[in-house]
């Protein structure tokens, strides 16, 4: 059993639109971003994605490693799953910071995300953000992407008992206390 202290356990929300910056910690190791700073080299790298480029329309083209499997038997990463957790973070409620960021790379309308294939994803936006992996990654830190299975079966659960894809499993939660 390994614990691990943080300084603050925030509200202990998991709605990833509500999250404050307590919550975060507890999010990132429970779930994975499409993209990671590596901690040797300081280098981006793929986290959930294996590769991304960007063309000169600006228009990124994302493509997702294969077979990533969600915790508790939810299916693997897909871009739909993706495109799920970008809608979450930017609705309207978001607290998040960055929603506004996540928003201009699609132009501000989810239709400019493009499924390309189950695992493949365009942004097209008008404002390219050249700096998009800096937003995606771990360190910043980037969305986590949602299991949509989860979400849409299990809601009420899926606010209180978060999933991922990432390194620790999701116990318990006793708020202001403890997360296990």
């Amino acid at each position: 059993r390994l614990v691990v202290a943080i300084q603050d356990l925030g509200t202990q929300g998991f709605s990833p639109w509500l999250q404050g910056v307590g919550d975060r910690p507890v999010s990132q190791e429970i779930g994975e971003t499409l993209v990671r700073v590596n901690p040797k080299t300081g280098q981006m790298e793929g986290g959930l994605a294996d590769s991304w480029s960007v063309a000169p329309d600006g228009t990124w083209t994302f493509k997702l490693r294969p077979n990533i499997p969600f915790h508790d038997g939810y299916g693997t990463v897909t871009a739909d799953d993706v495109k799920f957790s970008w809608e979450q973070f930017t609705q309207k409620d978001s607290i998040q910071n960055q929603a506004a960021l996540y928003r201009q790379a699609v132009d501000g309308d989810m239709k400019n995300f493009e499924i390309v294939g189950p695992l493949e994803f365009r942004l097209k936006t008008t404002k390219p953000l050249i700096y998009l992996p800096d937003l995606l990654n771990n360190l910043t830190p980037g969305l986590t992407i949602q299991s949509k299975k989860y979400w849409e079966t299990k809601p009420a659960e899926a606010l209180v008992h978060p999933i991922g894809t990432g390194p620790y499993k999701f116990v318990s939660s006793t708020k202001g206390i403890d997360v296990q």
